[in-house]
């Protein structure tokens, strides 16, 4: 890997010294699909950060509910990932899709307000998820 150029190296290729490289800045969130708790509270996917973040039923403030975790981002095609998010009907598993990974990641929920517990690869070799929709009526886990 080659390494960034020096100053020096700027001034060379006509770039004046006084510009100085610095790294890229961190990558922005991305704010992909959204579904709701039963207080009403709305959780949104992060597609180019690999997390899931909260709010409250008012809006306000976001928090990173789950923070850049390695089963929600991805190396493959597309790029983004995580996508679509729902939970099961007694809010116990917040699913969530990797269209690059090919993979849908359950996350265990517990508590009030609900916290979210470690991410697992719930099923896997699905041709890019995306949107997600829970049969409620069926789906308890």
């Amino acid at each position: 890997m080659r390494s960034p150029p020096r100053r020096q190296d700027c001034a060379h290729a006509g770039i004046p010294a006084k510009f100085p490289l610095s790294p890229p800045p961190a990558p922005q969130p991305g704010l992909n699909a959204l579904t709701f708790d039963s207080a009403g509270n709305v959780y949104v996917s992060d597609s180019f950060r690999g997390g899931v973040w909260r709010t409250g039923q008012g809006g306000g403030g976001a928090t990173e509910w789950v923070k850049e975790d390695p089963l929600l981002t991805t190396t493959g095609v597309p790029s983004s990932a995580p996508m679509g998010v729902a939970f099961n009907q007694s809010q116990t598993a917040l699913f969530v899709a990797n269209t690059g990974n090919d993979t849908v990641v359950k996350i265990p929920v517990s508590g009030s307000p609900l916290v979210a517990g470690k991410p697992f690869v719930f099923v896997n070799s699905i041709n890019g998820p995306d949107g997600l929709i829970i049969d409620v009526q069926t789906v308890s886990g």
